[in-house]
């Protein structure tokens, strides 16, 4: 667009003056400009629609993991089935528990905004309470990958 424009204008010019160059020059600053405008604009806009999407997928993803939670708990209840069901039952709650640590994360990372504080709550609590609480959802999410000799904890 630039060399276009400035061909068309160069085509009706009968003799080149130095004072042309300082139009020029303001030409090419006023597109650089309205360039990164656009661009600014363009990431600003797809951020904020990201975000938004994540936020609805997260919101509209707990539903159906409610399900699936309390189906697992249902059949990993010891009234109903066999061993098999039990094991199944087993496998479906901790799955859909992971499902739900991933998707409480995405909807607190749907909530920051890049440059402005997290929101904290300051209350009175027990500290032991709170790392052991960490731990263990840390430790669930701990996979081990790799054959029974050689194991890597991810």
């Amino acid at each position: 667009m630039r060399a276009s424009v400035l061909r068309l204008w160069l085509t009706q010019i009968s003799q080149f003056a130095a004072s042309m160059v300082d139009d020029i020059m303001r030409f090419n600053e006023g597109l650089d400009q309205a360039i990164a405008v656009s661009v600014t604009t363009f990431v600003q806009h797809a951020a904020r629609t990201r975000d938004t999407f994540l936020a609805i997928l997260g919101h509209d993803l707990r539903g159906p993991l409610a399900t699936i939670t309390m189906a697992g708990a249902s059949l990993a209840s010891p009234d109903v089935g066999t061993a098999a069901t039990l094991r199944i039952g087993a496998r479906v709650r901790r799955s859909a528990a992971t499902m739900t640590a991933m998707v409480d994360d995405l909807l607190e990372f749907s909530r920051m905004q890049p440059g402005k504080k997290m929101p904290v709550a300051a209350s009175q609590g027990d500290q032991n309470k709170v790392c052991e609480a960490a731990c263990s959802t840390r430790v669930r999410r701990i996979r081990v990958i790799g054959s029974s000799s050689t194991r890597q904890v991810i």
